[in-house]
This record gives structure tokens, sequence and C-alpha cells, in this order.
């Protein structure tokens, strides 16, 4: 939490919250001034925002013993700067810098299942949530990750499993953890996956096909012809576990 500790009339003001150090688009944040120890019963608090052309909403509430409660929502991402007087006294001399973000803005994209021993890739993009520090943790943190950055407010992440199994990502944004995470990737063995039929000899221009067995996975399929030409295939969802190929080569080789 911020505090920040002060003397007015030669007394002790404290004034904290997280919201004098960052804030969420269009969610309410908040601090409180405690002036106990130097209260007057005439004093009042007021709120200036820089600039003043941003779009935001503030709330004083006064509990008339010393203590003031801020909320405010703003509608914008960006620097906010808010001066805060206590009576005609501006506490800290200076405006208080706060970072306005948006965590509904972060964008995750690519991430999809992979296998034991082969690095799974996917990618972040913050480039409309504003500035802030990102955070991605797999298994809690257990596997290590590694985050790329492309831009500013791009990133490459990625992370190689070592066992089998459902894997969960936490990814946040300014300690706050964005919309839909926690993330899940299923990581197979390729030892699973066994492929049955006519692989051996092909006849041209005569129909041929085979068979994909795994547990989980989605297989990325590529069929080269003896010459290296990309072969068009059919492919059938047997079932969850079955996926089916059909094909025809015209040219021979191997």
């Amino acid at each position: 939490m911020f505090i920040r500790r002060l003397n007015i009339r030669d007394q002790p003001v404290n004034i904290f919250g997280d919201g004098l150090r960052q804030a969420q688009v269009n969610v309410q944040s908040s601090f409180i001034i405690d002036a106990r120890s130097a209260y007057n019963p005439t004093d009042e608090v007021k709120i200036i925002i820089c600039p003043p052309e941003r779009s935001t909403y503030v709330q004083v509430i006064n509990h008339h013993d010393g203590l003031w409660m801020v909320n405010y929502v703003s509608h914008e991402i960006g620097e906010l700067q808010i001066l805060v007087y206590l009576g005609d006294k501006l506490i800290n001399n200076n405006p208080f810098k706060i970072n306005v973000f948006d965590i509904n803005q972060i964008h995750v994209s690519n991430l999809s299942d992979g296998y034991v021993n082969h690095f799974v890739k996917f990618n972040i993009d913050t480039i409309k949530a504003g500035i802030g520090q990102l955070e991605v943790f797999v298994q809690d943190g257990q596997v290590l990750c590694s985050a790329l950055s492309r831009s500013t407010s791009e990133f490459d992440v990625t992370f190689l499993p070592r066992h089998c199994g459902l894997h969960r990502i936490d990814i946040r944004f300014n300690g706050l953890t964005i919309p839909g995470s926690p993330f899940a990737c299923d990581i197979d063995e390729m030892a699973r996956v066994t492929v049955s039929n006519h692989l051996t000899n092909v006849h041209v221009a005569h129909p041929a096909s085979f068979d994909i067995c795994n547990q989980s996975q989605h297989i990325d399929i590529h069929i080269a012809s003896p010459l290296n030409h990309c072969v068009f295939y059919q492919r059938t969802q047997v079932n969850e576990k079955k996926t089916h190929i059909d094909y025809i080569l015209n040219e021979i080789g191997e």
C-alpha cells in the first residue's frame, strides 16, 4: 500500500492507499487522508485533477473526525495527476502521479496445446492497455517461462513443459489478474501419438490413407511428394482420439 507522511501545522498527516499509485480504467480507486492529529473542524479537502480535460469522477467523503476518503474513477488510460488540498495547504507540495491502465485491453493469442520437451509459444498484446508490468506464471512458477519483447507492448512468451498434463498459465498486469486468466494448456507426450495403415507402399494415382491416433492433441499435417510438392489431403476427425487422412500421390519415388 502506498503511504505518504507529512506535517501540517507541525502535526503529522498521513495520506495512503493504492489509489495514489495506480488505477484501473472505469474502476473506482481510493485513498485516505488521516489528519486527526492536525484536525480542524473547518478544514475541507479539495481535489484537483490534471489535466482538467480528463474524464474523471471524484467523490470526497468527510468523516468529520480528521479522516477523509477520496474515491475517483478515471475513464482514460495514461498518467493522471491529482492535487490534494487540506484547507488551503497543498498536501505533498506536488501532484500525485497515477498510472491509469486497462487490463481488459490485454489480448492473448496463439496459445495451443503442446508436447513434453517441446516449446510452447504464445503472444500477449498490451498496446491498448497502457503502461504496466506484465507477469506470466506457468504452474505457479514451477515451470520457467520467458517473455521476449517484440515492441514496448507486444510479447512472445515461451515455456518448456517437462511433464504431461494440464498446465495452468496465470497472467497479471500491474499486479492484477487479466480477464480469462488462468489459461489452460494441455501437454501430451509424443510417444502417445501413433500412425497406422499403409504408409510404406503407395500406388500413384490411387487413393491412399492413414490414421493418426493420439491422446488429445491437435496434429498439424504436411504431406510432401517425392519431388517435394505439397500434396492435398482430406482430413476426417473420427473421434476425439483418432484422425483419418485421405490423399492421392501423382509422382513416383520416395
